[in-house]
């Protein structure tokens, strides 16, 4: 039975299809080279790629294009302060605050972003209350690396093997599990359309295929529903 819950902000709690993602594609632009959505995605499903800065780096010198790293994140950066007013939250807040209830409070965002813009989104739509714990860009290597998800649970107060960690990449799903914690999978929502409307199983997702194949130990909808279904322990439940 789970103590905790940490979740991933991007393609968890934030829907960034037309932000962090985009960002991408017009950073790129601006040095004169075309990236496209599916390229994003591929390179997402091949792990270490938790940093969008270093991945449009990444990107751009595959394609001819050796920008400074500073550069790119200047150019991405300055798109982002127009395009991250179009983020919108994937689940409910009625959802997170149950979440939160039955976890006890002990619940945690483990995210790629800085601190600025992840502080961003949840005042944005008022959540600060459903995570007492925030670890960002600033507090340690990236995933998947799993000092991050190690932080979120010592700051719980939680060993790992007590948390559920859910995330939409395969770098969510590898800190995790070298954190000793239980991964899960999320579907995108762009994704899990794409796929109902095919009728076609989420395994046909490169994506999920790669986090199922990295430990990933279920695959649950957008939104985050799914997870009303396991069980957590209460606050005041003492570990075996």
């Amino acid at each position: 039975m789970a103590r905790a819950l940490l979740l991933d902000m991007d393609g968890v709690l934030a829907e960034v299809k037309l932000s962090y993602r985009q960002c991408i594609i017009d950073t790129a632009k601006a040095y004169g080279v075309t990236i496209t959505g599916d390229d994003v995605v591929r390179e997402k499903s091949k792990g270490n790629a938790n940093n969008d800065w270093r991945l449009t780096q990444r990107m751009l010198a595959a394609r001819g294009r050796d920008v400074p790293l500073d550069q790119v994140t200047a150019t991405f950066e300055n798109l982002y302060e127009t395009l991250c007013k179009l983020e919108t939250l994937i689940p409910s807040r009625g959802l997170l605050e149950e979440l939160h209830r039955r976890c006890g409070g002990r619940v945690a965002v483990v995210t790629g972003r800085p601190k600025k813009d992840c502080t961003y989104f949840l005042d944005r739509f008022d959540l600060h209350k459903f995570f007492p714990v925030c670890v960002c860009m600033e507090d340690g290597p990236p995933k998947p690396h799993p000092n991050s998800v190690r932080l979120a649970c010592e700051q719980l107060g939680v060993r790992p093997s007590e948390a559920v960690m859910v995330g939409d990449t395969p770098d969510d799903i590898i800190a995790a599990r070298e954190a000793g914690s239980v991964p899960i999978a999320v579907l995108l929502p762009d994704d899990h359309a794409r796929i109902s409307i095919a009728n076609k199983d989420p395994m046909s997702l490169a994506v999920v295929q790669s986090m199922m194949d990295q430990g990933a130990k279920a695959i649950i909808r957008p939104g985050l529903s799914d997870l009303l279904n396991m069980k957590f322990a209460p606050l005041d439940e003492p570990r075996l």
